[in-house]
Parts: structure tokens; C-alpha cells; sequence
């Protein structure tokens, strides 16, 4: 018979050889006898037991009995532990198209070229260099395991098997076509995934048809030197103009310390997009020379946690179709156009950011919300921009209004936009400020006044929330307040609407509206509707509707300095000390 193949010879190349020279027998590969024939150097039909037993014992022969056992019995299981080393067993494994199995920890040394090419199986791992690479993960009583890929953009090489920091891969393009999109979905689904990046890389990439991770899919840059990331991605000479895409995006993904450079072409380039569904997470991560640096689109959960776009970005952050979360501790700073950008049914907080010399620092349209919570807004020709019925509430920003930080404007708003919706004891409605309103069993009850003439405060407080700092201070701003009660009276009443200074028993007068002694046991609903005429003055229309047909309509004007933050008061003062008026409610709004 013929000499056996040496083990260090059998290549690819050689094996294909020695298949044209079965007259092309082997095009199919799935004949494992006539694999046998080939690796055995037989001549068409030369097998037989005796030298299956030869070539077995023959020195250097690629296989061993139990493997060649296996492949004639159709099992098509590659036994790693029947191979002298991992990485000849990974070649036989994707020539013969046969399953590699691992069964034990098996600590090897050298890369393994062929290792993403195998089919994997089996309950044991690959050790190298302190790693250790799960073969076929599975979850086991509720705990998860996490596998680790590693890419190194200066050092790597795209021919590593990328299991150990010793022998990286090089690109994204390797790590997504090559392993992610060809990842079965049993091995996505056994194990958390961590892309673990070093070096500078150059080029995005898109990363599209994956199979699901349920315990997440996480790209992790090098460790943070100074409180900053080391790690980029930046757009080179001809790649895309995007530099991680997620469309659609798989359970969850989560990013965290790299830099995104570059990616620009005068409207859509992105440095982190995520499309399409799922959760997208984003931790100490920057984006610079960008058109837009951080966006969810389409139905997105997002968290981006710690992430800054600045230095030439024309957009920072963008929530767009349907998207909600959060932006936190995050900074939008030097924009061209939206530090942070809400539209399209969007909702988000936007919590404890800096939103610093951007042209409009944050935007809302298209019926979006936004809720701006301890924020420092400063040196923004806009401070907040809303329309087309977007509506926000400022959650004790600051707006640095009077000092060198100073927005050029802090609120424009068009169209239905409004600032700020004040709690509603009725409606219970989501942008409701403070606790609930069941938290105190006196605002659940109705308020009864009854018993004196002297005026009574029915509300003081910062439960319906403050009117800010520099918000009510020209044309066009509007305070509407809706008391809703019964009176039963013998002499007229008034309500009074008062400003105070929160924290003290400081007030000024904003309006005030009689109820007629004609009201005996009669429901009424109070509208006070306040005009911002400038800072420190204003007008006031009044109007009382009540059951049994009073209509009664006054006019008031105010003085009040609202260019420091005011909460709102209630008063009434009854005609005569029998009479009663009961509030049942009171909602105000901040509009304009």
C-alpha cells in the first residue's frame, strides 16, 4: 500500500490534491470511507480491514483507528483528545466536515488556525496563557458563563483563533463575518460574550445577521487611563461612515470604553447606532469628528451611561422612532446643531448631563418627551428647543441664568410644545413631580375650609413642582391652574393664586376670582390662566364655571419677580364663617 500522509503535510491544499487524484471522487466529502482511501494514499476501492489496521499502525498516519472508526461509522465526531495536539484535530475536523469535540480542559499552546472553521461540541474548554475558552457553553442553575473573543487592531492577526490575548484577531470585519454571523445559535445562547478590543482600529463595521445573545453581547475597550478611553475606532481612508452598527440589535448589546473618530459625511454618519429593536447600553465611550455621536432609532431601550460627544460633532445624542431610556452623566458640548436630540415618539431622561455651547442644547419634536433632571445647561444659544406637541419637565436643571454661563435663550418652544406639566391629583398622569400623591392621606381626602373668614391655604408647596428658574419672563409663557370643588355658601368667597419662595412663608400675589354667594351646594370648576407680560409683571384672566349656570370671568395683575424659581399657593377666604368651600383637586400647567 501506499506511505500514509505525514500528519505535518496534510494542508488543505494536499488534501484536495490527493482528491483529484481519486479522479474527483471526493468533490462531495461526504463519503468518509473514500476519505479514508484518500488520507491513506489507497487506490480507489483498496480498503479493506487489513489496511484500515495498517494505516493505523503506520508511523505518522493522520488518523488513529478510533478516529477512522468514527468516520466510517457515519458518527462524524472528531475526538479532540485522540490528536496529538488541538490544532491537528481542528484541521481534520473542517476537511473531513466532522464535528470537533472537546471534552476536558485541554491546555494548548500556538494559535489554531482552523478552530472558527470546526463545528464544536463537548462540555470542555481550550486553556492558553491564564484564558479559558468554553468549547460549547451551556447555562447551569441559573449561573451563566462568559466566553471572551479578543481583538488587538496593532498587534492581531486575522489568521489567530482570537482565544487568548496572546493571539488576537485584527479586524471587526474577521470577528463579525467569520465568527459572529456563523455562530450557531445554541453557542450564542450558552454563554455571555465578551469582545474584549485593544489597539487603534480602522473601519466600522455593521453587524447585522447574528444569532441572538440572551446574556448579552458586550464590546469592551482597554481599561480607562485617567477617566478616559484608550481604545478607537476611527473612519480610515475608505471605510463606512459608521463606526459600530447594530441593525437589529440581539437581545442585549452593550459597548464600553471606545473612542469613535471620524465618522462623518455632512448628515449620517454615526459612531454608535443601534436599529431596530432590542437594548442598547453604552459606558464611557466618546465620540468626536462625527455627524451624530450616540443614536437609538426605531424602538431601541437604550442606557448610554458616562458617554461624551464633542470636539466637531454635529449632533450628540439622537432618540428617534419610538426609542426610550436614559442619557446619564453624559456630556454634549461644542455641537453644531442638537447636543441631544429627541424626536418621533421618543421618550427619555435626561439626568445629571452637561449640556454645554451646543447651538440648540437640547431639541424635541414630534411628540416626544423629555424629562431634564439636575442637568447644567449653560452657554447654548437655545437652552431647550420643543415642538409639535413634545412636552418636558425640568427636574431642578440649572440654566445659570444672570451669570457668564448664561443660555442666550433657555426655552423656545412652538406649535403645542410645553415645558413643564404639573401634577394632577385627578389624572395621576405620568408626568406627574414628587411622590405619589397617595404617599399623604391629607391630599386624598378633599379639603374642607370652612369656620373662619380669615384667609386659609388649601395648598403650599413643591408637590405640583416649582415654576424654574427664568421661565416664566416674557410673552408668550402661560400658567394655567385648575381648581375643581363644591361651595356652599351665604356670602361670597375668593380664591386667591399666590407665588412663593420655596422654603419660606414668602408669596406674591398672582390672581384672584370671587365665587358669588348665588352658589349654594353647587360644583364648580376655577381656571386661572397667567401671562408672562415680562420677568417681574403679569395678567391674569380668570373664569368660574359652576352647576345650576354661574359663569363668572375677572381680570388680575401680578408683580412677581420670576426670574428666580417660584412654587405656587391656594388660598380662600370665605364670607362668613358657616359658609364652606370643598376642593377636591387642583392640577396646573406650564405652557407656552
Amino acid at each position: 500500500m501506499a506511505q500514509p500522509l505525514d500528519r505535518r503535510l496534510m494542508t488543505e491544499q494536499t488534501f484536495f490534491g490527493k482528491a483529484n487524484e481519486q479522479d474527483g471522487k471526493l468533490d462531495n466529502f461526504g463519503t468518509r470511507v473514500e476519505a479514508i482511501e484518500v488520507l491513506g494514499g489507497l487506490a480507489p476501492g483498496d480498503l479493506s480491514d487489513a489496511t484500515m489496521t495498517d494505516i493505523a499502525a503506520a508511523p505518522g498516519t493522520l488518523f488513529n483507528e478510533q478516529q477512522k472508526g468514527a468516520v466510517r461509522e457515519g458518527t462524524g465526531l472528531l475526538p479532540a483528545s485522540s490528536f496529538a495536539t488541538v490544532q491537528d484535530a481542528a484541521a481534520a475536523s473542517v476537511t473531513l466536515g466532522a464535528t470537533l469535540t472537546v471534552d476536558a480542559p485541554t491546555v494548548v499552546t500556538g494559535n489554531i488556525p482552523n478552530f472558527w472553521d470546526a463545528r464544536l461540541a463537548g462540555t470542555g474548554s481550550i486553556v492558553r496563557d491564564g484564558a479559558e475558552f468554553l468549547v460549547a457553553p451551556r447555562p447551569s442553575g441559573g449561573a451563566v458563563q462568559t466566553n471572551t473573543i479578543y481583538l488587538n487592531a496593532d498587534t492581531g492577526n486575522d489568521s489567530n483563533d482570537g482565544l487568548s490575548a496572546t493571539y488576537p484577531l485584527k479586524t471587526l470585519p474577521r470577528l463579525y463575518y467569520q465568527i459572529l454571523r456563523r455562530m450557531s445559535a445554541d453557542l450564542a445562547a450558552g454563554a455571555k460574550w465578551i469582545i474584549r478590543m485593544s489597539g487603534n482600529f480602522e473601519g466600522g463595521q455593521k453587524f447585522a445577521q447574528m444569532p441572538e445573545f440572551p446574556h448579552g453581547l458586550e464590546f469592551v475597550g482597554d481599561d480607562l487611563v485617567g477617566g478616559e478611553p484608550v481604545t478607537t475606532i476611527a473612519k480610515g481612508a475608505t471605510a463606512g461612515d459608521i463606526g459600530l452598527w447594530f441593525e437589529p440589535v440581539r437581545r442585549t448589546i452593550i459597548v464600553r470604553n471606545i473612542i469613535f473618530d471620524g465618522f462623518a459625511n455632512g448628515f449620517s454618519g454615526y459612531g454608535l447606532l443601534a436599529k431596530g429593536g432590542g437594548r442598547i447600553e453604552a459606558y464611557d465611550c466618546r465620540a468626536k469628528n462625527t455627524d451624530i455621536g450616540f443614536a437609538a432609532i426605531r424602538n431601541v431601550d437604550f442606557a448610554f451611561i458616562r458617554c461624551e460627544a464633542s470636539d466637531n460633532v454635529r449632533n450628540g445624542f439622537w432618540a428617534q422612532y419610538s426609542s426610550s431610556g436614559a442619557f446619564q452623566y453624559c456630556k454634549a458640548a461644542h455641537t453644531e446643531i442638537f447636543g441631544f436630540y429627541v424626536t418621533r415618539n421618543s421618550v427619555v431622561h435626561i439626568d445629571y448631563c452637561d449640556i454645554e455651547d451646543n447651538a440648540i442644547g437640547v431639541k424635541l419634536d414630534m411628540a416626544s418627551r423629555a424629562h431634564i433632571m439636575q442637568s447644567d445647561v449653560r452657554r447654548n444659544a437655545i437652552g431647550v428647543n420643543a415642538s409639535g406637541a413634545a412636552e418636558w419637565v425640568n427636574g431642578e436643571s440649572r440654566f445659570h441664568a444672570g451669570t457668564p454661563d448664561a443660555n442666550g435663550q433657555d426655552y423656545v418652544n412652538f406649535g403645542v410644545a410645553r415645558e413643564e406639566r404639573l401634577y394632577s391629583a385627578i389624572g395621576r398622569n405620568e408626568f406627574q413631580i414628587g411622590n405619589a400623591w397617595e404617599a399623604n392621606p391629607a391630599y386624598v381626602t378633599p379639603t374642607v375650609i370652612t369656620g373662619s373668614t380669615e384667609a386659609v391655604v388649601a395648598y403650599a408647596g413643591t408637590r405640583l413642582g416649582l415654576i424654574p428658574d427664568n421661565f416664566f419672563t416674557g410673552i408668550g409663557k402661560r400658567l394655567r391652574v385648575e381648581v375643581y370643588g363644591e361651595a356652599n355658601l351665604t356670602a361670597a368667597a375668593t380664591l386667591r393664586l399666590r407665588a412663593h419662595v420655596p422654603g419660606t412663608t414668602t408669596t406674591f400675589f398672582l390672581a384672584a376670582l370671587t365665587i358669588p354667594s348665588a352658589l349654594a351646594s353647587a360644583a364648580f370648576k376655577a381656571e386661572f390662566i397667567v401671562r408672562a407680560i415680562t420677568a417681574t409683571t403679569q395678567r391674569a384672566n380668570m373664569n368660574l364655571v359652576a352647576t345650576r349656570g354661574a359663569s363668572i370671568t375677572g381680570i388680575s395683575a401680578g408683580g412677581v419677580d420670576f426670574t428666580t424659581a417660584k412654587g405656587l399657593r391656594l388660598e380662600v377666604v370665605l364670607g362668613s364663617g358657616s359658609d364652606s368651600v370643598t376642593l377636591n383637586s387642583m392640577e396646573a400647567f406650564l405652557m407656552g
